[in-house]
């Protein structure tokens, strides 16, 4: 298989990045999902969830925290979730807990063929250090979905 920066069929770097993964969880023996029918409905412009069952029937959260980009990730999360001040403090440890999991993400074969594809495509630095701030811009900025920015035409 090519790698990612020679690819030009977007199927073809999804399944690159996908094969360098080793990260992934396996299904059935890491989680499970429980596949429902009709499990949203539409409430005027919103939609409501209305599935009978969980999503996810186990995950096995023992190897997610012995995994560093999973791990970080989840801690991001659980901040986030249970924040309920801004102050200077809360936003210090935003700071390190984002800065935590971009370091544990860049540090990953996925990243890294994910940055060398992006770079032959001249949509990022080939600089990890600049790319990593463009992840940050792009995973942590606050954005406008309503109009398109350059991250809307990588392939």
């Amino acid at each position: 298989m090519a790698r990612p920066e020679r690819c030009c069929d977007p199927s073809d770097v999804l399944n690159e990045l996908w094969r360098c993964d080793k990260n992934r969880l396996t299904p059935c023996k890491d989680y499970a999902i429980c596949l429902q029918d009709d499990t949203t409905q539409s409430v005027g412009d919103k939609i409501a969830d209305k599935s009978s069952k969980r999503l996810f029937h186990f995950v096995n959260e023992q190897k997610l925290q012995n995994i560093k980009t999973y791990a970080t990730f989840i801690s991001l999360l659980e901040f986030l979730n249970g924040r309920n001040e801004q102050s200077q403090c809360a936003a210090e440890q935003e700071r390190d807990l984002v800065e935590g999991f971009l370091d544990a993400a860049m540090d990953t074969p996925v990243m890294e063929a994910a940055c060398a594809f992006l770079v032959s495509r001249g949509l990022s630095p080939c600089d990890p250090c600049e790319f990593k701030q463009q992840l940050r811009e792009i995973w942590f900025s606050l954005c406008n979905r309503d109009s398109r920015c350059r991250y809307d035409l990588l392939v």
